[in-house]
């Protein structure tokens, strides 16, 4: 018996999005753009990355103005996490979709009720249905 998470990922809105941008494409894009030397942005990005861990050891939030927020919690049994929060300028262009370029199929999907997963799934996998 299939699960209806099965029929959301077939048939709901997938983003199709190309690769990942890694850490010498971004180094390229900044180097560009800034007039710095690539060596000098990877550099400056290992810095960073050096002092976000110098203080997150000393059990101390770091924010990152305009891009994120970062502080230590710790649960019942004492394993150590960092909580996370986009600053809310970047999470409204991230989700701003009237920017967003990428293709996504079946996007007209995205109203489709729990119903409607379940009756396309069962349509085309009868031997293998979703049943309430």
């Amino acid at each position: 018996m299939a699960k209806l998470i099965q029929a959301y990922r077939r048939y709901g809105p997938q983003v199709q999005g190309g690769p990942l941008a890694d850490h010498d494409e971004i180094t390229a894009y900044i180097a560009e753009s800034t007039g710095l030397d690539k060596h000098e942005v990877r550099m400056s990005l290992g810095k960073l990355q050096d002092a976000i861990l110098h203080y997150a050891r000393q059990g101390r939030g770091v924010k990152l103005e305009g891009i994120v927020s970062l502080w230590p919690v710790m649960d019942a049994q004492g394993h150590l996490s960092f909580g996370r929060r986009f600053a809310s300028e970047l999470e409204a262009e991230l989700n701003d979709t009237d920017k967003f370029t990428a293709r996504v199929t079946n996007y007209e999907h995205r109203t489709w009720s729990e119903q409607q997963y379940r009756d396309a799934w069962n349509a085309e996998f009868p031997n293998d249905p979703i049943v309430p």
